[in-house]
């Protein structure tokens, strides 16, 4: 679920991904939040919080020749400029980094 909550936020929208288990998310500035499965996920998303939210990229293992290869840890480093940069872990020991 995405925005708001029981203290009197603001509801955004809903995002449901079938057989993702919990998901984990982390801000990554300008209105986006960054959505990785908890358990054995193999991607991330990053997410625009408009009315209705809109995934704006999608990474995983696969995309890089790791079919089935999960994301351990999830890292998020947010610059004053407003830049980021989103370093994961996955079960094979690859680190891999994305950057805006």
């Amino acid at each position: 679920r995405l925005g708001g909550d029981d203290s009197g936020g603001t509801f955004v929208g809903e995002v449901s991904r079938r057989g993702a288990g919990t998901l984990q998310s982390r801000p990554i500035g300008h209105g986006c939040l960054l959505i990785w499965p908890e358990d054995d996920g193999d991607f991330i998303e990053i997410w625009e919080l408009s009315s209705p939210p809109e995934c704006l990229s999608r990474w995983s293992t696969t995309s890089i020749g790791r079919e089935g290869c999960a994301i351990v840890h999830v890292g998020v480093s947010l610059a004053a400029n407003g830049h980021w940069l989103i370093g994961i872990l996955d079960a094979r020991h690859g680190f891999h980094l994305l950057r805006s």
